[in-house]
């Protein structure tokens, strides 16, 4: 079954009925890949959300495995691109009144939608329930800064800074165990060959879905306030936002029709 031949046969059958974006990809393949040498042996990948870096993550997992269908909402998109139980974490009070944007906001939305209206500028203020405040930002220098009673640490994805880092804090204080355990008993290597590592051998991989859909619960919630201009309440056992329906509305949409998620 290996070669391009049956996989144009899969194709045909697949992207049958495929949402708005479906068909065939213009990614390279290959008969090597990690713990993939035999063509049958190779996963099939399906991409939903190939907007720039939707696109160069498929670039990516192409590597790994034959990708079969890409799909997006913007056809255009799809044409360029070929629980660990985590409630109960969070912050509890998401504060977004010191946003500013580049357009008038109402209600949530830009009033000009012909230029860029993303905020550049702005700090959120969010409150986890142990009281550490922890400062989402973007003046200067994105990233993250971690400022703690001894010292600041700033990390961003191109660089470590900060007095414990140049002063060397935890030297010899970890060894290669500390790393095995941190990837869950995994070598140490990219994201991606990660995930494909898991599928192969079984195990979570060191970003699984449970604990980030919580980290990314706090980018969320930032943005909403933000662009509404106010403090937000979140619930983090209950996983929405209390008391204030217009920005509940925002982590919780209704889809259009057509377009509603299948419940298992």
């Amino acid at each position: 079954m290996a070669g391009t031949a049956n996989r144009r046969g899969f194709l045909s059958t697949s992207l049958t009925g495929a949402a708005t974006g479906g068909f065939v990809p213009d990614f390279a393949w290959t008969a090597t890949a990690f713990a993939n040498t035999v063509a049958n042996d190779r996963p099939r990948i399906g991409c939903i959300g190939v907007g720039s870096m939707g696109t160069g993550d498929a670039h990516g997992h192409a590597t790994f495995g034959d990708i079969v269908a890409v799909c997006d909402v913007d056809n255009r998109h799809a044409e360029r691109a070929l629980k660990e139980n985590a409630k109960g974490k969070g912050p509890t009070k998401i504060d977004g009144t010191d946003a500013k944007h580049p357009v008038p906001f109402k209600d949530g939305y830009p009033t000009v939608d012909d230029c860029s209206n993303t905020s550049q500028d702005f700090t959120v203020n969010c409150t986890l329930p142990s009281g550490v405040q922890m400062v989402v930002t973007s003046r200067g220098d994105n990233g993250i800064l971690f400022e703690g009673t001894k010292g600041r640490i700033f990390i961003n994805r191109q660089k470590i800074t900060g007095a414990p880092i140049k002063e060397g804090w935890d030297k010899d204080q970890f060894t290669d165990a500390d790393a095995v355990a941190l990837y869950k008993g995994k070598p140490f290597e990219g994201h991606q060959e990660n995930f494909y590592r898991c599928i192969r051998e079984g195990g979570l991989p060191v970003s699984d879905v449970f604990s980030h859909v919580a980290t990314m619960n706090t980018c969320h919630l930032a943005g909403i306030a933000a662009r509404l201009g106010r403090t937000i309440t979140w619930d983090p056992s209950a996983e929405k936002i209390v008391g204030a329906e217009q920005a509940a509305a925002f982590a919780a949409r209704k889809p259009p029709s057509g377009y509603e998620n299948l419940r298992v």
